[in-house]
C-alpha cells in the first residue's frame, strides 16, 4: 500500500489495525478522489462494466429508435385486416407502400408486451394483462401525432400540426418493411374527447384500431369509466395546472 500511496501514519496503540485511523482514511480518500484524473490507473482499479446484451426476443431496439421493446414476446402472424392497417400506416410515410398489393406485405413479425420510451417510461399492453379484475393498467396512453391541418381539402397546401390523441395499446409489434425493421404499436383510439367547464376530459366508447410508430407514444394516462362516460386522468397535466 505504501509503495503505491506513499507513507502512512501508523497508530502505535493498535497492533491489530495499526494503519486504521482518521488521518490515513482522509489521505486515502483524497487519493481515490484524484484517481479519476489518471485514466490508466482508474480503469485498472475500476474497470468499466460492459453493457449487458440480451437476446432479440427479450429486448429489442435499433439505431433508428431511442425506444426499446421488452419481453414477453412471441412470433405473430397478422390477420388480413391487420395487414391492411399496416399498409394504411406505411402509405402515410412512404408513397411506395400505397401502390403495393396486400400480398406484397410481410405477414409475420414479433409481438412484444412492453415498451421503454426514449425518456425511460414503461408502457405495457392489453395483450399481457393477465388478471382483468385487479392487474395494473399501464397501457392507456397519450400520443402525439403530426396531422395535416387541411387534409379534408385535397387542393390545399399541406400544413402539419402536432395534436394529442388518447388510445389503448393492444400490443407492440416488430415488423420488417423494405429490409428495415420498424417498431409499431397496435392501438385502439378513443372516440372524440370532450372537455367540460371544469377542465375534466372524457369520452364515450372506443374508436378505430390502427398501427402507429412507437415514437408517437408520449406517456401513460388513466381511464376511469363512470356510467357511459370514461374520464381521462392525466397526472402530469394536473401538475402543470397547479
Amino acid at each position: 500500500m505504501e509503495r503505491t500511496c506513499g507513507m502512512l501514519q501508523p497508530l502505535a496503540k493498535s497492533r491489530l489495525h495499526p494503519y486504521k485511523n482518521l488521518t490515513n482514511n482522509v489521505y486515502l480518500l483524497e487519493l481515490f478522489n484524484n484517481l479519476c484524473y489518471f485514466r490508466k490507473f482508474y480503469d485498472q482499479i475500476f474497470p468499466s462494466i460492459p453493457c449487458k446484451e440480451y437476446k432479440e426476443h427479450l429486448v429489442y431496439t435499433n439505431q433508428n429508435y431511442e425506444e426499446e421493446f421488452q419481453w414477453p414476446s412471441k412470433t405473430y402472424t397478422l390477420t388480413f385486416q391487420e395487414v391492411k392497417k399496416i399498409k394504411d400506416h406505411l402509405s402515410v410515410i412512404d408513397n411506395r407502400a400505397s401502390g403495393m398489393r396486400l400480398n406484397d406485405f410481410e405477414t409475420n413479425g414479433t409481438k412484444f408486451g412492453h415498451l421503454i420510451t426514449s425518456d425511460g417510461r414503461v408502457i405495457g399492453s392489453e395483450w399481457i394483462r393477465r388478471n382483468k379484475d385487479w392487474a395494473r393498467i399501464n397501457y392507456t396512453v397519450l400520443t402525439r401525432l403530426e396531422i395535416d391541418k387541411w387534409a379534408h381539402l385535397p387542393s390545399a397546401i399541406p400544413e402539419f400540426v402536432t395534436k394529442s390523441f388518447y388510445a389503448q395499446v393492444n400490443y407492440f409489434f416488430l415488423y420488417e418493411y423494405m429490409d428495415q425493421k420498424i417498431m409499431l404499436a397496435n392501438v385502439t383510439w378513443t372516440n372524440e374527447v370532450n372537455e367540460d367547464s371544469l377542465g375534466t376530459t372524457s369520452f364515450v366508447g372506443d374508436g378505430s384500431t390502427q398501427f402507429i410508430d412507437v415514437t408517437a407514444i408520449n406517456r401513460c394516462v388513466g381511464f376511469m369509466k363512470l356510467g357511459r362516460k370514461t374520464y381521462i386522468i392525466d397526472k402530469e397535466c394536473m401538475e402543470e395546472w397547479e
